[in-house]
């Protein structure tokens, strides 16, 4: 049996690709895998002629990818469990040839035949979520994270894993809660629009994992106000219909009118806001609403003049959350906190967008506030 990508020709795996596994199955390549590499070809061998009778026996099909022009060695596909309602799909490519989605181009064929082939409820896809290139793969199909742990792989590493499903058919009785998080640019976190559950580099996508059976949804954009968010509302937050709505936004009506000129009228970004919640509460029934506090630290980007009048809109948010929000997180006390324990640099680069640890930080603030109350 063969299978035939764009650039590939797939064939069941066989003793003759056995240097060529030994070669390039090296310590990179495993760095966010379960498997050592083997210390002797004899391993390879043993692998080889596992996947040999299991695929005789119809439980695996392991491929090996080369190029069709040239038969250069690309790397490994693997279909595992395949006689179960939930086959597993694995990967890797040698390091020489990373970088030009072979790995996409691979398993897309594998989901191609299993749907075609197999009898099967879905496919699991586990990596590590530091792993952005392969994790790309499962959310370009479709996949959507149902279960995360950690654990030891064989060269003694921790990998935290999460696994991604991808369904055949979607049950009709299977319903994710959806979590859609908006606001500013400390939201968006250079979120990939071309992708629709894209969730950015900064908070958002700390919460991977952490809030199982859930679909994660990032419509934060870089610059944004009130204003800019009532213009989105109905296609970014109304028509998604969330489950959970998180909105962190204010900085930017500060910091625009001192550095834009904006204009800054305490009266139109309370009305703004008020219309963006009253939306929701009107036509989302069902939705909960968690609001963030504005924050900024006085380094960087900070000017004097903001802080009377970012006191100001602090004082408004957390009125609206007191009236509109089921979740309120008073995010400048929370990192006051730890700027007792932190240079101001090391949490707020800029003053205004976080760090690393600023954004674990609010994703903490967020897993603590909701996980236990909605998505256990």
């Amino acid at each position: 049996m063969e299978l035939f990508t764009k650039r590939m020709i797939l064939k069941p795996v066989s003793l003759e690709d056995k240097d060529e596994i030994f070669t390039y199955f090296n310590a990179a390549v495993t760095t966010f895998m379960y498997p050592k590499p083997a210390d002797d070809i004899s391993e390879i061998i043993t692998f080889i002629k596992s996947s040999i009778i299991k695929y005789k026996n119809k439980q695996e099909i392991i491929f090996v990818g080369r190029l069709k022009e040239t038969n250069e060695f690309i790397g490994v596909f693997g279909l595992h469990q395949i006689d179960t309602k939930t086959p597993e799909l694995g990967v890797w490519t040698k390091i020489e040839a990373h970088g030009n989605k072979y790995g996409l181009e691979g398993i897309t064929e594998l989901v191609a035949y299993a749907y075609e082939h197999l009898d099967y409820k879905y496919l699991i896809y586990p990596v590590d979520r530091r792993n952005l290139a392969s994790r790309n793969i499962p959310e370009t199909l479709g996949g959507i994270i149902r279960k995360a742990y950690k654990e030891i792989n064989e060269s003694g590493n921790e990998l935290d894993t999460v696994e991604y499903h991808i369904f055949k058919e979607e049950p009709l009785d299977l319903k994710y809660p959806v979590l859609l998080f908006q606001g500013d640019s400390i939201t968006d976190s250079n979120r990939d629009r071309s992708k629709y559950y894209d969730l950015g580099n900064g908070y958002v996508s700390k919460l991977l994992g952490r809030l199982n059976h859930v679909v994660i949804i990032n419509r934060g954009e870089s610059g944004n106000r009130t204003s800019d968010l009532l213009e989105r509302w109905e296609e970014d937050t109304i028509q998604i219909k969330p489950d959970f709505l998180s909105i962190l936004v204010g900085i930017n009506e500060v910091w625009h009118h001192y550095a834009f000129g904006k204009d800054l009228i305490f009266e139109e970004f309370r009305s703004n806001y008020t219309k963006l919640l009253e939306a929701v509460k009107t036509k989302l029934l069902k939705t909960k609403i968690l609001l963030i506090e504005p924050f900024c630290f006085q380094i960087g980007e900070y000017d004097l003049r903001w802080e009377k009048d970012l006191d100001e809109v602090r004082r408004i948010v957390k009125e609206l959350a007191s009236k509109y929000a089921d979740y309120f997180i008073p995010m400048q006390d929370i990192f006051d906190e730890y700027k007792k324990r932190y240079k101001m640099e090391e949490i707020l680069y800029d003053g205004v967008h976080p760090t690393e640890l600023g954004h674990e930080i609010i994703g903490n603030a967020i897993n603590e506030c909701i996980s236990k109350e909605l998505f256990i």
